[in-house]
């Protein structure tokens, strides 16, 4: 059995020698999600398979979750990062499932749909059908107010757009402003990615980061011929009348993605060991030597307590941390794995009551294009969102700052990131008056960027680690950064492991 996503592991051969007695010694350093989904799969393994594992996870800090967490302050649940998972990528879905969490499981509201751009003072919503940057209908394209006739006339001729013939990698823009024009991009596109990687988009790989749009022009030739080839064969299909009305596209979890990470911890504890504010500072691998006494490859250092050997050890941590603990034994990967730059960020949320929001917010959000030279990314509508999060005739508002094209404004103190908040939320939407609640949340050098070459340098990667298959590596630094992409990581490490896939010591294509 596979996990679905991509992967990111070197392979383990299981059938090294070994004493038969011994417990499989696992080792997995970073608490966030794709470590806690590699404890609990690992776990499933062994009850399924009658395995012996012995599990140590490693966190540097004092809760377990990382970006994943949730917070109730005075009647207003607080989502800390993410606060739904997209469904079409099953990993998240199907975990949740295992796990017990069907019935918590939530759709956002059917009363507001969609999300607003910012264009001057005005919210104009994402025109109906487009996915990301395709439109599938022609209609609200030739309607909206965001585009001028020439700039919508650009996007719909998207169509008579000859495909690329080469297959070298493309930026975000040069893909999109080469396909739909200069001024989709600016208005449409580039915001609402910016909402999703807060990256250069003249930097971020559309072949690493949206790999299913150069896939859709060397098919189709065209990304609207694509979406309309989809949209019929979507029609009806039995696939789509058994799940589409069972669940969304995006969902939550009644209790906040805390709850994800409460039932993982409920899982696991007392099946591994757990340290909690233990800082890994170095990992070694170590050649077998199959006369010594034991066949641990991997030694750990920690601060305050003696070096600890393991068969094998998960790392799942953002590619930086993972150089830095792999600097002295493993120089070539560590060097390769700091090549993959990552970007700050902040969230200031805030609750207010409805009155004190002038506009009406009928939509999930609001995203910020570039050329509107504003100070925030984009807020999103928790409230709109999520109803019962909020007390009676409140909002909660998420509002991100910095980024890879603004990263000075996440080393703003508290109280100017309020103040710059307080204002923009005000000049946008009309938010008048003091908030009731207030959380600022910073994620320093937390969202890995899928710089132009990403693709070549995680297959160097790769190479690197088919020479240290005792080393495997989890996360979102590879394939894919949402709550589906890290939940899959973490689960492939564990089967890879575990010896699921023992023809060979390489990692998959």
């Amino acid at each position: 059995m596979n996990a679905p996503g991509g992967s990111d592991q070197g392979g383990y051969k299981s059938d090294s020698p070994r004493r038969s007695s011994s417990p499989f010694r696992i080792a997995i350093v970073g608490g966030g999600l794709s470590g806690l989904a590699a404890a609990h799969r690992l776990v499933e393994i062994a009850a399924e398979q009658n395995r012996r594992f012995e599990i140590t996870l490693f966190e540097s800090q004092s809760r377990l979750g990382g970006l994943v967490g949730t917070e109730s302050i005075a009647g207003y649940q607080i989502d800390l990062g993410g606060d739904s998972f997209i469904t079409d990528k099953p990993a998240a879905l199907n975990l949740c499932l295992r796990l017990g969490l069907k019935d918590s499981l939530i759709g956002m509201s059917k009363n507001f749909r969609g999300a607003y751009i910012l264009r001057g003072k005005k919210l104009c919503l994402v025109p109906e059908g487009v996915n990301l940057m395709t439109p599938s209908k022609a209609l609200p394209i030739l309607t909206t107010s965001l585009l001028s006739v020439s700039g919508k006339l650009r996007m719909l001729g998207e169509r008579f757009v000859p495909p690329r013939q080469d297959e070298n990698d493309e930026s975000l823009e040069a893909f999109v402003v080469r396909r739909f024009g200069r001024e989709a991009f600016d208005r449409l596109v580039q915001p609402l990615v910016s909402g999703i990687y807060t990256a250069d988009p003249s930097k971020l790989s559309i072949q690493a980061a949206l790999p299913r749009f150069p896939a859709d022009e060397k098919q189709y030739g065209s990304l609207i011929r694509a979406a309309t080839v989809r949209a019929l064969q979507k029609r009806g299909s039995p696939q789509q009348q058994a799940t589409g009305a069972r669940y969304g596209l995006f969902l939550g979890l009644k209790g906040g993605m805390q709850e994800l990470v409460d039932w993982l911890l409920a899982r696991i504890v007392g099946q591994i060991s757990l340290r909690l504010s233990t800082e890994v500072t170095r990992v070694e691998h170590q050649s077998q030597n199959e006369n010594a006494a034991h066949q641990s490859e991997v030694v750990l250092h920690t601060k305050g307590r003696r070096p600890e050997t393991f068969d094998t050890v998960i790392l799942a941590l953002p590619a930086w941390k993972s150089a830095e603990l792999l600097a002295t034994d493993q120089a070539s990967l560590s060097q390769e794995l700091s090549r993959i730059e990552f970007a700050s960020s902040v969230i200031v949320v805030t609750g207010h009551q409805e009155s004190q929001i002038k506009k009406p917010l009928g939509a999930f959000g609001l995203v910020i294009p570039r050329v509107e030279r504003r100070k925030i990314l984009a807020v999103s509508f928790s409230h709109r969102k999520f109803p019962d999060r909020v007390p009676p005739g409140c909002a909660l508002l998420r509002t991100f700052v910095g980024g890879a094209l603004q990263p000075e404004l996440c080393e703003l103190d508290d109280q100017q990131l309020q103040k710059l908040v307080h204002q923009e939320l005000q000049e946008m939407l009309g938010v008048e008056g003091e908030p009731v609640v207030s959380r600022i949340v910073r994620y320093p050098r937390a969202m890995p960027q899928f710089h132009l070459g990403h693709r070549e340098l995680v297959a160097r990667i790769r190479e690197q680690l088919a020479q240290t298959p005792r080393i495997v590596l989890a996360g979102n630094s590879y394939d894919g950064v949402g709550i589906p992409d890290t939940i899959a990581s973490g689960e492939q490490a564990a089967e890879r492991i575990a010896g699921f896939d023992t023809k060979t010591e390489s990692p998959q294509p």
